[in-house]
């Protein structure tokens, strides 16, 4: 990775940067390094970058990464998108002269990482240009670590203000066009809502009505057998929040995990051959 200018002065006076978490602030420089030469890095696997920024910090969890991460793009300082099956993220800012190699110098640096949809953070920015919170996605939806949100950063129960990005969450880049998808009806069914919940171990709903909604649906469609497994329900209920742009409460994600896990053993079991 090429080296990375630390702007002090405008990281100190970040109106963004004061909306967020205080005990996440001093995450935001140490993180900065992710970057290539255009500001960007890839998402998909918080694992990894756990591996990369936290391996000499072991008492932060990759949770812990996930929730910062989510922070910071819903204060307006990590934009995402996606090019399935890969996420990326671009630090905010970074553009501004003097924090990036020179553009005639950054083939000297290369990088699988796409530029940025200039359509979809321009609108991104254009959300923070009033240094309002904004209701945003979080950037995860489980990627091999089951926490919510995105990138799922530890947002409480109950009616969730903070939606979940895993960010930006509108599909392609560069020339690709992006159709807006019309939200669902935001009224869930109360009386099977209970059941959809309870099975994933939750006595009452949470979460945004647009994202119970979805949900209901899909955990219905999965009773009538239009799912093989539990955690195909979960994952359409994801990606079609995320089309839509309708926030995934953290505790949904943590929620997928445990399925999966179990799913995971189902399928094991059903597809079990004693050995000749």
């Amino acid at each position: 990775m090429p080296r990375r200018v630390i702007d002090a002065d405008a990281m100190w006076k970040s109106s963004k940067l004061a909306h967020c978490r205080q005990q996440f602030i001093p995450e935001y420089a140490w993180l900065y390094g992710l970057a290539d030469a255009n500001g960007s890095f890839e998402l998909t696997n918080p694992r990894v970058i756990w591996g990369l920024a936290y391996a000499i910090r072991p008492q932060f969890s990759v949770e812990d990464l996930i929730e910062i991460l989510n922070e910071f793009h819903q204060h307006g300082l990590l934009f995402t998108w996606d090019v399935p099956p890969r996420r990326f993220g671009h630090w905010t800012g970074s553009d501004a002269r003097g924090r990036l190699p020179a553009p005639t110098q950054r083939w000297k640096y290369p990088t699988n990482i796409p530029l940025p949809p200039k359509d979809l953070l321009e609108q991104y920015l254009t959300s923070f240009s009033n240094d309002s919170r904004v209701n945003l996605d979080l950037i995860y939806r489980g990627l091999g670590v089951g926490v919510g949100v995105g990138v799922g950063l530890g947002v409480g129960g109950g009616q969730d203000s903070r939606v979940d990005s895993r960010v930006n969450l509108e599909l392609g880049t560069n020339g690709t066009k992006h159709k807006t998808i019309p939200k669902p009806d935001p009224k869930p069914d109360l009386k099977t809502a209970p059941a959809a919940f309870l099975e994933l171990g939750f006595e009452t709903v949470f979460g945004q009505k647009a994202f119970q909604a979805i949900f209901i649906k899909h955990h219905q469609k999965y009773l009538e057998d239009g799912y093989e497994y539990l955690t195909d329900a979960l994952e359409a209920t994801i990606q079609e929040c995320q089309a839509g742009n309708i926030g995934i409460p953290p505790q949904f994600y943590e929620a997928k995990h445990t399925v999966e896990m179990d799913d995971k053993i189902r399928f094991q079991n059903k597809h079990h051959r004693t050995p000749l």
